[in-house]
């Protein structure tokens, strides 16, 4: 039993350093709005403002087939969501950049922010700023921006599993949970303010109103 006992606690402490660094580490945008900040400094942050000159909605559909145990076939189909968008910046070049399933509510004439992560060879669109209606997005449920939070969210969640086996594992997985949703809402709420900051004056040379105050309530979620 005392073997058991600290292999169970063993599986347990990859997810109990999660939690707690989940909790720790703030996720959020250095004030020079160039780099994440703290833990995630590694992540460079590229952003570009324009006026948006056309934008254009539609769907695709995939179907994936899979076969159970008894060799029956299940076809699965998926629909995602593509929104191309044309967007000229302040020295009026053009640049044209797809969205999909982000969710984000761009329309013609209205001045956006894109941002992006990038760390080497990774590069993650993770939010829109729309300065016309002083909204923000991050894509559904934090689906690009978890991946700078939990960069290896395969092995994260295949460990998390392994650890709710136990039962007792239950307990770390559920504070990881909660903390890592934690860290995404600070991130929602202040984390990205400097983007909002820092691209102001360039929204601002393009006609659009001020950025938000850092107390209006931002809509992170579509």
């Amino acid at each position: 039993m005392g073997g058991l006992s600290v292999l169970v606690l063993l599986v347990n402490i990859p997810v109990c350093i999660r939690a707690i660094s989940a909790l720790v580490n703030p996720l959020q945008v250095d004030p020079s709005g160039t780099r994440f900040a703290g833990r995630y400094r590694r992540w460079q942050v590229s952003t570009l403002t324009g006026r948006v000159v056309g934008a254009n909605t539609y769907n695709t559909m995939s179907a994936h087939t899979t076969y159970d145990g008894y060799g029956d076939r299940r076809v699965n189909v998926s629909t995602s969501v593509h929104s191309a968008l044309l967007l000229v910046d302040a020295a009026g070049q053009q640049h044209s950049l797809t969205l999909t399933n982000f969710g984000a509510e761009v329309w013609d004439g209205q001045i956006v922010t894109v941002c992006w992560a990038v760390r080497g060879s990774k590069n993650i669109l993770f939010a829109v700023l729309n300065h016309s209606t002083r909204r923000q997005f991050l894509g559904r449920r934090w689906g690009c921006i978890d991946r700078i939070a939990v960069p290896r969210v395969g092995f994260a969640t295949f460990w998390a599993i392994i650890s709710a086996i136990t039962l007792i594992g239950l307990i770390p997985v559920m504070a990881w949970a909660v903390t890592l949703r934690l860290q995404m809402r600070r991130f929602v709420n202040t984390g990205i303010t400097p983007l909002w900051t820092n691209t102001g004056p360039v929204a601002a040379a393009l006609g659009s109103p001020r950025p938000p105050e850092t107390s209006a309530e931002p809509h992170a979620f579509s």
